[in-house]
């Protein structure tokens, strides 16, 4: 928590300006092309925002106003496959159907790039199901999903490539094989805090490193 996903999310989109670097979607810059990425890009947040009052059909309809034309043929055949009723009132879904709805939402104008904030926060493990089968469907088209989260088994399953993101800063950025194969999470336990790590620690090509009483943690290359 607090590493800096949904900032630099939100940094793709434009809505934060990024005081150095360089950030390019779908070959174009944030900061001088922001309406033209999000007419590419599908975003699914793990707090959607809809309108309480309307139904899912309504959800639909409202959003097609913003895209061209078969947004609601892929609307509706999304929510088929996603088992949710049209005429069901926003207000009334639990926030796993809210998800689904968010999902089918985001989706539905076919993006050039799907952009999932933690999507799977809080759900049960079928609608979790139903949101790794979507991404892995996409992902077996072609198509570029973007995806942040906690929940490491769900990244090992759905990932290419991995990047690793504390206190702000881009730690490690790999394929996941790569890094399934050349690093590794080391723990030392100190009898005390005054002594010296073994010679050998200070051998190894340590990416990260953090005390926790007389724990020292480490990931090692």
């Amino acid at each position: 928590n607090g590493a800096g996903k949904s900032t630099l999310i939100r940094s793709l989109f434009g809505y934060h300006r990024i005081d150095d670097g360089l950030i390019e979607v779908c070959g174009l810059d944030p900061m001088t092309a922001p309406l033209e990425i999000r007419r590419r890009v599908g975003y699914v947040s793990d707090a959607p925002g809809l309108y309480e009052w309307m139904t899912i059909a309504q959800a639909g309809w409202y959003a097609a106003g913003f895209y061209p034309a078969g947004f609601l043929a892929r609307y509706g055949q999304l929510l088929h496959e996603l088992q949710l009723p049209p005429d069901a009132k926003i207000r009334n879904l639990s926030k796993g159907m809210r998800a689904k709805v968010a999902l089918a939402l985001a989706m539905a104008f076919d993006p050039q790039l799907l952009v999932l904030d933690e999507p799977t926060s809080g759900l049960d493990p079928q609608v979790r199901r139903s949101f790794l089968e979507s991404m892995i469907d996409r992902a077996a088209a072609g198509q570029t999903v973007f995806l942040s989260s906690h929940q490491m088994h769900e990244v090992e399953r759905v990932a290419d490539w991995v990047a690793i993101l504390h206190a702000g800063k881009l730690q490690i950025a790999a394929p996941l094989e790569e890094l399934k194969n050349n690093f590794r999470v080391l723990d030392f336990a100190m009898r005390d805090t005054l002594l010296a790590l073994p010679a050998e620690f200070y051998q190894l090509d340590v990416v990260h490193q953090s005390q926790a009483g007389r724990t020292i943690h480490a990931i090692v290359r």
